[in-house]
């Protein structure tokens, strides 16, 4: 009767476990939202004060904050701060989601909501455009050969 019984259970089909749903499934939040506006908002408290006071001596001839702006406009603060914002911000709001079976692989990429987020990310690539755009001005002779030292 043991014999029989032993047989029978080698014999007999074995179930198929099934992945629970948890484990096929893969959900990130990269960054948390609200410390992120936080970061994001000093990272360009910097850059966006030094942007002010050019344009006013740009515009208006103050010479307000020219030893500030002097002293602290540099490529990395201008273009690296922003950047760094932009990015964390990004990371917030962005939300994958994968599944992956035998077959295929799936991502679903969603947006939240988040208002202090976007416009964190608004003014971050404002000011990394600023930045750019006015390099590009500055320097485009050189760019194109036009001036011969650079």
């Amino acid at each position: 009767m043991k014999e029989d019984l032993s047989r029978e259970l080698e014999e007999m089909d074995k179930p198929q476990v099934r992945m629970p749903e948890h484990e096929r499934r893969l959900r990130l939040a990269f960054v948390n939202a609200r410390r992120s506006a936080w970061w994001g908002a000093a990272l360009i408290v910097l850059p966006a004060l030094v942007i002010l006071l050019v344009l006013m001596r740009q515009a208006f001839g103050l010479t307000f904050g020219s030893a500030f702006v002097e002293a602290t406009d540099t490529p990395w603060l201008l273009l690296a701060a922003p950047f760094a914002a932009l990015l964390i911000n990004l990371l917030a709001i962005l939300h994958v989601s994968g599944e992956n079976s035998k077959t295929e692989a799936v991502l679903h990429f969603a947006v939240k909501k988040r208002p202090w987020n976007i416009a964190i990310i608004l003014l971050a690539a404002g000011l990394l455009a600023f930045a750019l755009g006015y390099a590009v001005l500055e320097n485009w002779e050189c760019m194109i050969g036009l001036r011969p030292s650079c």
